[in-house]
């Protein structure tokens, strides 16, 4: 009549990480080309995104006593450290990559070339966006503390001229001293 027995195997999780697995890696090479097209949309962005933050920046520190926030320089420094390795490591190699690619950019003449530079291609991607979301600032700068009105410069204690010190300084006490010269 029934089934004395039941097997429940869980087929859905092996089945979706393998799923995931290789088809999350062809992912990289299926996208490369559209990947690379957004990164370089996005880099242009976070140049000019750059590039007016460090307008303002310039604009700030005209005013006396206003200097650039340090999560501000940070950022801009982040930015052209990001930009230029996207430009040497990414973009340099792109045509090559985008050569091997075959059959409408689902396969490549070298997957494993291919995929790891896709995977690169998509991890910039992600930076780029992470750091363009980050670089709006309300404050660009701030006030910096007052310098010193005077300079201290440091002197040694004279030796031998306290007798000529001590004779000056009883002509600066006497009322009747209109003039000293020194």
């Amino acid at each position: 009549m029934g089934s004395c027995l039941s097997i429940s195997l869980p087929c859905d999780a092996i089945v979706s990480r393998c799923w995931d697995s290789v088809f999350g890696r062809v992912r990289y090479v299926r996208k490369l080309q559209e990947n690379l097209q957004a990164l370089t949309t996005s880099l242009q962005e976070l140049k000019s995104l750059k590039n007016d933050v460090q307008r303002e920046v310039e604009l700030a520190e005209r005013q006396p006593r206003l200097r650039r926030l340090e999560r501000v320089n940070n950022w801009i420094l982040s930015a052209e450290a990001l930009e230029t390795e996207i430009n040497e490591v990414i973009v340099s190699h792109s045509t090559q990559e985008i050569e091997k690619l075959c059959c409408g950019g689902y396969c490549s003449k070298n997957y494993r070339s291919s995929y790891k530079y896709g995977k690169k291609v998509d991890r910039k991607l992600v930076e780029v966006e992470d750091l363009k979301s980050k670089g709006v600032f309300e404050v660009v700068a701030a006030e910096s503390l007052p310098t010193a009105l005077v300079d201290v410069i440091p002197s040694e204690p004279t030796v031998g001229m306290e007798p000529i010190f001590d004779q000056v300084w009883r002509h600066v006490e006497d009322e009747q001293v209109g003039m000293i010269g020194l």
